[in-house]
């Protein structure tokens, strides 16, 4: 093999590796939007926890416990989107 064909070599191997790495880059930036998509989900989902025990105290009234517990177990659902995602 002379010397330009290792040149050659050499530079396709970089170009293949650049390019994984790239990919790898894109990917983990993708996975990161994801992410903090789904935590402003979580964030309004509090929100809304919050909003309905406002309103039932400032009503002089106990707040809807299925409603909020239905808020809870969606966080939960997403929190477990979130984990799973960032185990791959």
């Amino acid at each position: 093999m002379g010397i330009l064909d290792k040149i050659t070599e050499k530079t396709k191997e970089a170009v293949k590796k650049s390019s994984e790495m790239a990919g790898d880059i894109v990917e983990k930036g993708k996975d990161m939007v994801e992410k903090t998509k789904l935590e402003a989900e979580i964030k309004k989902k509090k929100d809304e926890i919050g909003d309905l025990v406002y309103k039932a105290y400032a009503s002089g009234q106990v707040p809807d416990e299925s409603a909020i517990r239905a808020l809870v177990n969606e966080i939960k659902k997403i929190e477990i989107q979130i984990h799973e995602m960032m185990q791959d």
